[in-house]
C-alpha cells in the first residue's frame, strides 16, 4: 500500500471511527510517557504532565496547514475528553512552555527512543487530527511523512 491509499484510507473513515482510533492511539502513547516519567523522576503523574507533554508533541500536526480550524478542534476535545474551548486552547497550543525549543527537542528524543508501536500510534494520532477536516493538505502530508522517517 502506497502512502496515498493508506491517506485516503484515514480520510474515509467516519468520524467516530476517527474518535475511536485517536483515543486508542493516545492511550497507548500516555501509557509510555507516563512510564517515562514515573520511571525518570520518581513522580506520581496520574494525567497531568503526560496529557500536557503530548499535546505539546502534536502541535507538528495541530494547524499543520497554517489553520488551527473547528473540526481539528473538536476532534482534540473529542479525543481528550475535554471542554476547552476554542480561545482556551489556542492560547494552551501557542504557549510559551510549547514554543521553548528545549521542550520540543526532549518530546521529539523521547519519541525518537520510543518502542515502534509507540511511533506508529503517534503517526497514526497525527493524521488523523490532519484529516480531521476532510482534507489532507500537502503541508499535513510533509508534517507526517517527517514523523514516519
Amino acid at each position: 500500500m502506497d502512502l496515498r491509499e493508506l491517506y485516503q484510507q484515514y480520510l474515509d473513515l467516519p468520524y467516530y471511527r476517527r474518535v475511536l482510533i485517536g483515543k486508542d492511539c493516545l492511550k497507548k502513547i500516555k501509557r509510555f510517557l507516563r512510564s517515562k516519567i514515573n520511571g525518570n523522576n520518581k513522580i506520581k503523574d496520574k494525567d497531568g504532565f503526560a496529557t500536557i507533554a503530548l499535546i505539546g508533541s502534536l502541535r507538528r500536526f495541530i494547524g499543520a496547514d497554517g489553520t488551527f480550524d473547528q473540526d481539528e478542534y473538536e476532534f482534540l476535545n473529542d479525543i481528550f475528553e475535554t471542554n476547552f474551548d476554542y480561545d482556551k486552547m489556542l492560547e494552551l497550543l501557542n504557549s510559551d512552555f510549547f514554543s521553548s525549543y528545549k521542550m520540543s527537542n526532549s518530546l521529539g528524543a523521547l519519541l525518537d527512543l520510543a518502542p515502534n508501536d509507540i511511533r506508529i500510534s503517534f503517526v497514526s494520532l497525527g493524521m488523523l487530527i490532519c484529516v480531521a477536516d476532510g482534507m489532507l493538505t500537502y503541508e499535513e502530508r510533509r508534517a507526517i511523512e517527517k514523523m514516519m522517517h
